[in-house]
């Protein structure tokens, strides 16, 4: 086997978004969702859930759940189960992966 090839590259823009590029092992992934979970935790203390999206990419094979990635499901079937133990609730939930989506794609 190969050696594994872990680039990570994450920029915080005026916007607030945090952008991760990786090829990573998975306790590279485990801390880069901690954080996110953390950032967002700090945002709805902050009142900001009205403002706040959350999106994933699958940008290789290896990130389908058939090659051994968290799939298209990650957001909801790993990081919400974690998001709601860390004290966010429902509410705010929704309003990040339901109400603010619906808003943001809505055209006026």
């Amino acid at each position: 086997m190969g050696v594994m090839r872990s680039r990570r590259e994450e920029s915080t823009e005026s916007s607030g978004k945090i952008c991760s590029r990786t090829e990573q092992p998975e306790a590279l992934m485990k801390r880069v969702d901690t954080d996110s979970r953390r950032g967002v935790r700090l945002l709805v203390d902050e009142g900001y859930e009205d403002r706040i999206l959350m999106a994933h990419d699958i940008h290789t094979k290896h990130r389908l759940m058939k090659y051994g990635g968290h799939g298209y499901s990650h957001i909801l079937t790993n990081v919400v189960p974690k998001m709601l133990l860390r004290g966010i609730t429902e509410n705010a939930l929704d309003k990040i992966l339901i109400e603010n989506p619906k808003q943001w794609l809505t055209f006026k």
